[in-house]
C-alpha cells in the first residue's frame, strides 16, 4: 500500500510539472483558469423583476459568484510572483491519499465513509507564493482564501449590528468557513508537513464596520478580508501575507515545487485522468466561446420560474438548424412579429443575424412556393450562417458573391444579378453575399433594381449599415427605402442594421458629433422599427469595457445620452460571463519595432488557441488583427509591420487570422482580437476617435488586447497646443477608469 501510494503521489507530481511547462509561464500572477471559472448561474435580472423564492436564491447564487470574481480581480492585479487556482475541487480518494483517514463532516464521531471520486472540498483560492528574502533565498507559502457574500451597507450598519438574525447568519458563514480552509490546510501540510499556509475568508460586500458584528475571538477577526482591503489589495497583502513571512529560512524551493506540482494536478484531474489543457488560455477562451455562441445565458431548474427576460420555451427552430438554445423574451418578440416591413437596429452580439435567420427557416417551411431573397453585407460571412441552418432545416439554397475573387460562385456583379431568376428555379431561398464598395453608384442601382425585378419575393437584408452612402448616393437611397416600403405590402420584407458600426447609410440623414447623431429617414410609421440592446456577444467584462469608453465618449462631447445613442447604444448586460483581462499597451513615444514586439508577445500568448481551432477543423478565424488604415499609417509601415509578424508567428496558419481595416470590420467578430489603435482625430468634430475604439473592442467575443500609440508628428501638428493636451487629458482620464477593470501597461 505504501509502494502504490508513493507512486500515486509521483505520477501526480508528474502530472503537475507537464501542466506547469505547458503554459509556458512568462509573467505573474499566473491566473488558473486565466478567466473565473464560468457559473452557471448566469441569469441577469431586471431590477424591475419579481423574483421568485426560487429565482431569488437562484441570483444570491449569481451574487455568490460574483464575489468571488472581485477577490480574483482583486488577485490578477497583485504585481507578485504567484499562482492561483481559482475553484479547487479535490475528491475524497485525493485528499486521503495526503492526509488518510479522516473524520466525517456530517457525522460526528465517524469517519468519512465518501466514495473515492466524491467531491471532499472546493476552495475558492489557493494562493502559491514565492518570495525573495535575504537576497538568495527565496520563501515559498501558500494562502487559503474562502469567500462568503453577505451585503451590508453603511446605512443599514447600525440597524444590523442589532440584528440577532444577521449576526447568527454571518456567524454560520464564517464558521463554515473556516471548516472548508482547515480541509485545504490540511491538504497543503499533507503534501508538504512544514509548509507555510496562510488562511482568510473574505467578505467583498462587507465593510471594516461590521468588523464588530463577528462574535469571534480578536485572532479570528484578523482572517477576515473586508471590502476596503480589497480595494487597496497590494497593501494588505504586504502587510498581511509578506510582511508575516518567517525572517531566518532556509530554502525550501523543492518543495514548492512538489506543493505547485501537485496541486496543479489535482485541479486539472477528473477521475483519475489529468487534463493538461484544462487550465490553458485557449481552452478558456474556447469554453466561454461555445457558451456565448450557443446562446446558454439562463440556467433552468425545477426549482425555480424562468428567468422573466428569458423566452418561456425556445422554438424548435432557434435549438434544432440554428445552434442557439436560448432567446431573450425580446428576441422572441421580434421573431413572432407580424409586421411585413420592420427595420431592426441594434449593436453587435444583440442578436439580429439569429432572428433574421430563424424568420427565414420558419417562412421557407410555412410555404415552400414563395421565394425568398436574402442579401448579407460586410466582412463577416453571415452568408454561411444562412446557408448552414437553411441545410439543417431542409431549405434549398445557394450562394452568390459580388465579388469574383471569393471562391464560392466566381461571379462578377453584373452575373449574378443576370443568374438569380435561374437559380430561383431550382432553390427557395438565394443568398446574396455584397461587396458594396463606397461610392459605388452603378452597384447600389443593380441591389435597387434586382430589389424592384423580385417584387414577389420576401426579402431580408442583413447588416444594411454597410451599404455606406456618399452624397451623390442620398437621393438614390431615399428612392431604395420606398421600394421596400412597397414590396412589403404583399410581402415580408425584414432590414438589420447597426448604427454604431457605420452612421453614414441609407437609414441616416445626417451625423454630427456633439449636434443630433441620429435621425430616422425610415419609410413607413415608426412601429416597423425596433430596436435590441441586450449584449449577448460579448463577456461582460468586455461589455463593461464598451460602456466606460461609451460614457467617456458623452462626458467629453457635452452631449446628452438620447443623442448618443444610435452610434454607441446602451448595450445592457445579457448574462454574467466572464472572460481573460483585457490587456491595453500604450506607447507616447513609438517605432514600428517597439509595435512588432508587443504584437510578437500576443501572438505568441495565443497561438494555442490557433492551435486548438485547426484540431477542431474550425474554417473560421480564431484571431482578428483589427487596425485603422489611413494614409500616414501605410507610410508607416504599420500594417507591413503587421502582416509579416502574423507570417512570422503562424506561418501555415494564418488563415487562422483574419487582418482587418477598421471600415471594414462591420459585422466581423472574433473569439480574440488584437486592435491596434492610434490615438488621432476622428470623424468630424471629434478630437479623439474614441467612436473607433469602442466598434473595434466590441469585435472580440472573449479575449482582448489592445495596441495604442499616439499619432506621428504630422498628425500632432495639425492640433493646437490646447487641443493636444486636452487629447492627452482625455486618455490619462480614459486608462485611469480602465485600470479597475483592465491590465494597462504603459511603454516608454
Amino acid at each position: 500500500a505504501v509502494v502504490s501510494t508513493q507512486s500515486t503521489v509521483e505520477k501526480l507530481e508528474k502530472q503537475g510539472k507537464e501542466v506547469y511547462d505547458s503554459l509556458n509561464v512568462t509573467e505573474y500572477p499566473l491566473m488558473i483558469p486565466p478567466a473565473p471559472c464560468l457559473s452557471e448561474y448566469i441569469d441577469k435580472y431586471n431590477e424591475e423583476d419579481e423574483l421568485s423564492e426560487g429565482n431569488f436564491k437562484s441570483q444570491q447564487q449569481q451574487q455568490n459568484y460574483e464575489a468571488e470574481v472581485v477577490v480574483y480581480r482583486s488577485l490578477e492585479r497583485l504585481n507578485e510572483e504567484i499562482i492561483v487556482l481559482h475553484g479547487l475541487k479535490y475528491s475524497h480518494g485525493q485528499y486521503t491519499l495526503f492526509v488518510g483517514q479522516h473524520p466525517s463532516k456530517k457525522k460526528i464521531g465517524e469517519l468519512c465513509e465518501l466514495k473515492i471520486h466524491d467531491v471532499e472540498e472546493e476552495c475558492d483560492f489557493v494562493v502559491l507564493g514565492c518570495e525573495t528574502v535575504q537576497k538568495t533565498c527565496k520563501y515559498n507559502y501558500a494562502v487559503v482564501i474562502e469567500v462568503k457574500n453577505v451585503c451590508g451597507d453603511d446605512l443599514t450598519w447600525s440597524e444590523k449590528a442589532n440584528d440577532s438574525k444577521f449576526l447568527e447568519a454571518l456567524g454560520k458563514t464564517f464558521k463554515g468557513s473556516v471548516d472548508q480552509r482547515s480541509r485545504t490546510v490540511q491538504l497543503v501540510n499533507g503534501i508538504c508537513k512544514d509548509y507555510t499556509v496562510f488562511q482568510f475568508t473574505a467578505y467583498p460586500n462587507l465593510g471594516r464596520r461590521y468588523k464588530e458584528c463577528f462574535k469571534i475571538a480578536q485572532s479570528e477577526k484578523s482572517s477576515i478580508i473586508f471590502k476596503e482591503d480589497l480595494e487597496d489589495f497590494a497593501d494588505w497583502w504586504k502587510e498581511r501575507v509578506i510582511a508575516a513571512l518567517p525572517e531566518n529560512i532556509d530554502s525550501v524551493h523543492s518543495t514548492n515545487e512538489k506543493v505547485k506540482h501537485i496541486l496543479l494536478a489535482l485541479w486539472c484531474t477528473k477521475k483519475n485522468r489529468c487534463d493538461k489543457l484544462k487550465c490553458s488560455l485557449e481552452r478558456t477562451i474556447q469554453d466561454i466561446d461555445n457558451k456565448i455562441k450557443s446562446g446558454e445565458f439562463t440556467f433552468k431548474s425545477k426549482n425555480r420560474d424562468p428567468n422573466p427576460g428569458v423566452a418561456l420555451k425556445t422554438p424548435e427552430i432557434f435549438t434544432k438548424f440554428v445552434g442557439n438554445n436560448n432567446l431573450t423574451k425580446q428576441q422572441l418578440d421580434v421573431f413572432n412579429s407580424d409586421q411585413k416591413l420592420l427595420y431592426i437596429n441594434g449593436p453587435a452580439g444583440s442578436g439580429k443575424t439569429v432572428i433574421m435567420c430563424g424568420k427565414i427557416i420558419q417562412l421557407a417551411r410555412l410555404d415552400d412556393q414563395k421565394k425568398i431573397l436574402v442579401f448579407t453585407f460586410g466582412p463577416a460571412d453571415h452568408s454561411d450562417v444562412y446557408q448552414n441552418a437553411l441545410k439543417e432545416a431542409g431549405v434549398k439554397c445557394e450562394i452568390f458573391h459580388t465579388d469574383s475573387k471569393i471562391s464560392h460562385k466566381k461571379m462578377r456583379a453584373k452575373g449574378v444579378f443576370n443568374a438569380i431568376e435561374k437559380c430561383k428555379e431550382s432553390n427557395q431561398v438565394v443568398i446574396i453575399k455584397m461587396h458594396h464598395k463606397r461610392g459605388d453608384v452603378s452597384g447600389f442601382e443593380k441591389l435597387t433594381q434586382v430589389v424592384n425585378n423580385n417584387k414577389d419575393s420576401n426579402i431580408f437584408i442583413d447588416d444594411a449599415q454597410s451599404m455606406v452612402i456618399t452624397p451623390s448616393l442620398r437621393r438614390k437611397s431615399s428612392e431604395f427605402l420606398g421600394t421596400l416600403a412597397s414590396i412589403s405590402k404583399n410581402n415580408y420584407v425584414w432590414v438589420t442594421f447597426d448604427m454604431a458600426q457605420r452612421p453614414n447609410n441609407p437609414f441616416t440623414i445626417d451625423y454630427e458629433p456633439g449636434r443630433i447623431l441620429f435621425k430616422p429617414s425610415l419609410a413607413g410609421s415608426a412601429n416597423v422599427q425596433v430596436t435590441l440592446n441586450k449584449n449577448l456577444r460579448n463577456t461582460c467584462d468586455l461589455a463593461e469595457i464598451i460602456s466606460i469608453i461609451r460614457q467617456l465618449y458623452i462626458e467629453i462631447l457635452q452631449i446628452k445620452k438620447s443623442g448618443v445613442s444610435a452610434v454607441m447604444p446602451i448595450q445592457e448586460l445579457g448574462h454574467f460571463i466572464h472572460g481573460p483581462r483585457t490587456r491595453i499597451h500604450y506607447f507616447k513615444n513609438w517605432g514600428v519595432d517597439q509595435l512588432k514586439r508587443v504584437l510578437s508577445n500576443e501572438l505568441k500568448n495565443l497561438k494555442g488557441l490557433v492551435l486548438l481551432w485547426n484540431q477542431n477543423n474550425s474554417q473560421n478565424p480564431a484571431i482578428g488583427v483589427v487596425f485603422r488604415e489611413r494614409e500616414r499609417s501605410l507610410k508607416s509601415g504599420i500594417l507591413k509591420m503587421i502582416k509579416e509578424t502574423v507570417q512570422a508567428e503562424y506561418l501555415v496558419n494564418t488563415n487562422k487570422v483574419s487582418i482587418c481595416n477598421y471600415k471594414d470590420v462591420a459585422s466581423a467578430e472574433w473569439p480574440a482580437v488584437i486592435v491596434f489603435f492610434e490615438i488621432s482625430r476622428g470623424d468630424k468634430k471629434e478630437l479623439l476617435n474614441l467612436t473607433e475604439l469602442y466598434q473595434m473592442i466590441s469585435r472580440a467575443r472573449v479575449q482582448c488586447c489592445v495596441i495604442m500609440y499616439i499619432a506621428g508628428d504630422s498628425v500632432l501638428r495639425t492640433l493646437q497646443r490646447e487641443e493636444y493636451k486636452y487629447v492627452q487629458r482625455v486618455m490619462s482620464k480614459l486608462l485611469e477608469k480602465l485600470e479597475r477593470i483592465a491590465k494597462v501597461m504603459p511603454h516608454d
